[in-house]
């Protein structure tokens, strides 16, 4: 079976190549798995320091959303 390990230190890496704060990720995570709501900015902080583990559907939204840009690259 297919573990993800998304960690906390590597969503902060993402959040800052972004050059988002948390609040903007928040809007930016609920946006790729389609929730109605921002994650609030202590659930990124919970995220980001291993409070709590990173669910697997932001785990997916992102591979998801890496898979987009790479065949975006390669249209290119």
């Amino acid at each position: 079976m297919l573990e993800m390990t998304l960690d906390g230190s590597e969503l902060k890496a993402e959040r800052v190549r972004l050059g988002m704060d948390r609040h903007e990720f928040g809007a930016y995570l609920a946006k790729l798995v389609g929730a109605e709501k921002p994650y609030p900015y202590t659930r990124i902080t919970d995220y980001e320091t291993g409070v709590r583990n990173v669910p697997a559907k932001i785990e997916i939204a992102f591979l998801r959303e890496q898979l987009r840009q790479l065949k975006t690259i390669e249209k290119k």
